[in-house]
């Protein structure tokens, strides 16, 4: 008896999960273009002077002198990585700051 009820469960909850999202944008949205792709191109875009020396890529072997992570999700694996990191490297952590 158990096995009829499943089946019907699951394919509701397949059916319900396979919602589409739409993929245009709203009509408030579309006026908004233009000002923004103003602001995106008047905007600063980094470094604009080169640096005096000739940059390269770091090799995957080269050790590293400090790891930096955001402290998001995944607190355990975090946890793990920083407590391991930390014997290796110096380790800077960003999280945001609330106030109370």
């Amino acid at each position: 008896m158990n096995r009829f009820l499943a089946v019907p469960l699951l394919f509701a909850t397949f059916t319900l999960s396979a919602q589409e999202l739409p993929h245009h944008l709203a009509p408030g949205e579309v006026p908004l273009i233009p000002e923004y792709k103003a602001t995106r191109a008047e905007a600063a875009r980094g470094i604009t002077t080169p640096p005096p020396f000739t940059p390269r890529t770091m090799a995957e072997w080269e050790e590293v002198q400090t790891l930096v992570i955001t402290w998001t999700s995944f607190p355990g694996i975090q946890k793990q990585i920083v407590r391991a990191a930390k014997e290796e490297c110096e380790v800077l952590i960003i999280c945001s700051c609330r106030t109370p």
